[in-house]
């Protein structure tokens, strides 16, 4: 999920009144304060977080008791969810799909050695073979669909992006191939291409217990589908809606763009 940047500008009272302002504003679980002569890699505050160990939070304990023997984590990025859900689940099997080489990399770095485990480098879709897909320069906002202005209007710092061939595989056939054991968890982050996925995977769909999907409330990505019509559809396949783990707000406006909302079979 993306995050937003908020600024705030405080009276002049000196820099560490300044600092304790702002880390009254602050709503993560994380501060870091950037001084104007410190230098960093692009990734060096998701790779802090990450050494900082799994986020788990005292409500997540729901899941660790829902009997999950398997996780499949569609659009893995650099293993964020993945991190966070082996804390959960520490004996699931955990299989992680991610198409760019770079996140792809990192991934499978951070896992190395890990029992439980497999990356798998491509997407997932309704139908296989070469796709191009949008890498964008905010890795998390990469997508086989073209973003939707409402997206680069929010989001300034995620509107470059380079276009790169990679492979799109069905979920069903790439399910044949692992020995899954039942039930599974379904993740979903793949930024509009969800009907898409759950095409291409219903037969995987029918298994899964609980399925965990980022929703847009407004149009992010052109042609992909909003809330409702996920609702809709997961409803079809036998799920309700029990709520999010977490939302977006629109950092112009305050309203919500997207959540990544949990559904449980019925």
């Amino acid at each position: 999920m993306n995050r937003a940047l908020r600024i705030s500008q405080t009276p002049r009272k000196g820099v560490y009144a300044g600092f304790n302002d702002c880390i009254q504003l602050a709503r993560g679980e994380y501060v870091y304060i950037a001084t104007s002569d410190d230098t960093m890699s692009p990734d060096f505050l998701e790779e802090m977080v990450a050494a900082f160990g799994p986020q788990y939070k005292p409500e997540d304990h729901w899941l660790a008791n829902c009997g999950i023997q398997t996780v499949l984590d569609v659009g893995a990025h650099m293993g964020e969810f993945a991190q966070r859900i082996r804390a959960m689940l520490p004996g699931a099997d955990l299989i992680s799909f991610e198409p760019l080489q770079e996140p792809f990399a990192k991934l499978t770095e951070r896992f190395k050695g890990q029992p439980n485990f497999r990356a798998i480098r491509c997407a997932l879709g309704e139908k296989a073979g070469q796709h191009e897909i949008h890498h964008n320069e905010y890795g998390p906002s990469s997508s086989l669909l073209s973003m939707a202005e409402l997206h680069k209007q929010s989001f300034t710092f995620a509107v470059k992006e380079k276009t790169e061939m990679i492979e799109v595989r069905r979920l069903s056939d790439v399910v044949r191939e692992l020995n899954l054991r039942d039930p599974p968890l379904l993740k979903l982050d793949v930024q509009g291409f969800e009907d898409k996925v759950i095409a291409g995977g219903e037969d995987v769909v029918a298994r899964a217990k609980i399925i965990i999907i980022e929703v847009s409330f407004q149009p992010l990505y052109e042609g992909g589908p909003l809330f409702d019509d996920v609702y809709r559809l997961l409803k079809e396949h036998g799920f309700t809606y029990n709520g999010n783990f977490e939302q977006l707000f629109s950092p112009k406006d305050g309203r919500i763009l997207q959540a990544d909302a949990i559904f449980c079979r019925q």
